[in-house]
């Protein structure tokens, strides 16, 4: 043994978590916690109550009625003078495959899109679609379809459909194109 070793291991000291990430950790903690639950029961009752919850019903939509929504002229226009490119539609719609495909009958959180383009809105069977849609009456035609992918929740207000739009006319005609490519499959 080497002069001034000694025979046993040194022990580390152990490692407390640093003030600042505590802080952090706290922070973030609070954050989630405060994300949850939506709103306030209202004054005077409990939120815990399942006799209340159970009476408490979500109203019906009334079925659409009127002529289906279509797109605008401007709208209409604008979708014309662009030409859709399908090799570039399929890269872009790579942002929509956690949601979305394109093939017969197969559903994911959201609907199938096969042969969406001039379907009816919220007409995919078996599909739990949100309230705002299933009294939207749009006819999905590519120049409405082009409208709502700018920005889906301005254009049905009330979506549950998370994804924040694509605001580039290009890739919303290039989308459109791959979707029509591929529902002709």
């Amino acid at each position: 043994m080497a002069r001034g070793a000694s025979a046993r291991p040194v022990r580390a000291e152990p490692v407390w978590p640093q003030p600042v990430w505590v802080a952090g950790l706290a922070l973030l903690v609070t954050a989630l916690l405060a994300g949850c639950g939506g709103s306030s029961p209202a004054e005077g009752t409990d939120p815990f109550d399942a006799k209340e919850r159970a009476t408490q019903v979500e109203p019906e939509i009334a079925a659409p009625s009127g002529p289906p929504q279509t797109a605008g002229a401007a709208t209409l226009a604008a979708y014309e003078a662009l030409s859709g490119d399908a090799r570039a539609g399929r890269r872009v719609f790579s942002r929509c495959t956690s949601c979305h495909v394109v093939r017969p009958g197969l559903n994911g959180v959201g609907p199938s899109l096969h042969g969406v383009i001039d379907r009816q809105s919220a007409a995919v069977p078996g599909f739990n679609y949100s309230r705002a849609l299933r009294g939207a009456n749009i006819l999905w035609t590519e120049a409405t379809l082009y409208e709502y992918l700018e920005n889906p929740r301005r254009y049905v207000p009330g979506t549950t459909m998370s994804f924040a739009g694509l605001p580039k006319p290009q890739d919303r005609a290039d989308v459109i194109a791959y979707i029509r490519e591929e529902s002709a499959k």
